[in-house]
């Protein structure tokens, strides 16, 4: 029933030669044998720490302590790591740079061994706020902290001449989402507020619309006009003048 749980890798191996011999021996008596359920685990680990760049200075590692004082520096140096080590040793967060959903923090060295046979997930977070910007193309529904970011930007429906509020809008893919992971991304720069009516007509005629850096949208018409629309809250710039 999958409700089990194993903690040493090596059981892993065992438990899959086991489940194969019980189906071979269900295919000789007809008996059907239950699918185990997909167990998904979420790891939240920093790109350079993945890369190991906390074992700068280890024997995997490479450190450079320059030669400003020769051996007194690199004396200093070797006190310091020390001393960084026991106050690590002596403060397990202080190792804690990844994290299991729904678990806690974790360190490290555990964070890489779980993603070595891990399917890969692309997040994209700002460097600064850590909010979600990106979630890749194989997820469809975007995080709740992304809608509201996406609704707050446009305020309206984004097809031209039309004031629905966001908040009554679906958000839609600029790029169409596609199961197999080939369509577009569910990112804020992939991700507009329109309402059903002109959702559908995005969908099912040739309107085509782009969503540019600086918020505004240029929409192509079936006969080829280009309209620019801009969210609720931002000024035009003003037009130019031959």
């Amino acid at each position: 029933d999958g409700q089990y749980l194993i903690t040493d890798p090596g059981q892993s191996t065992e438990a899959a030669a086991v489940m194969e011999k019980i189906r071979g021996l269900a295919a000789t008596i007809n008996f059907t044998v239950p699918v185990i359920p997909e167990v998904t685990i979420k790891v939240t680990i920093p790109a350079h720490v993945l890369a190991g760049s906390d074992l700068a200075g280890t024997e995997t590692g490479t450190r450079h302590t320059g030669d400003v004082n020769g051996a007194e520096a690199a004396d200093d140096a070797e006190d310091a790591d020390g001393a960084m080590e026991a106050e690590a040793v002596a403060d397990p967060h202080r190792r804690a740079v990844a994290a299991i959903e729904g678990l806690g923090p974790i360190d490290a060295d555990l964070a890489r061994h779980l993603a070595q046979d891990a399917r890969w997930q692309r997040v994209i977070t700002d460097p600064y706020t850590g909010a979600v910007l990106d979630v890749g193309t194989k997820i469809y529904r975007p995080p709740a902290q992304m809608r509201r970011r996406i609704i707050a930007r446009d305020q309206t429906c984004r097809f031209p001449g039309c004031t629905r509020p966001a908040e009554r809008c679906d958000v839609d893919h600029i790029d169409p989402h596609r199961p197999d992971g080939t369509g577009g991304t569910t990112g804020d720069c992939n991700l507009i507020a329109l309402c059903r009516r002109h959702h559908r007509l995005k969908h099912q005629t040739n309107w085509r619309v782009k969503l540019h850096d600086d918020a505004s949208c240029e929409w192509t018409s079936p006969a080829g006009r280009k309209y620019l629309t801009y969210p609720a809250d931002t000024d035009p710039p003003p037009p130019h003048h031959d």
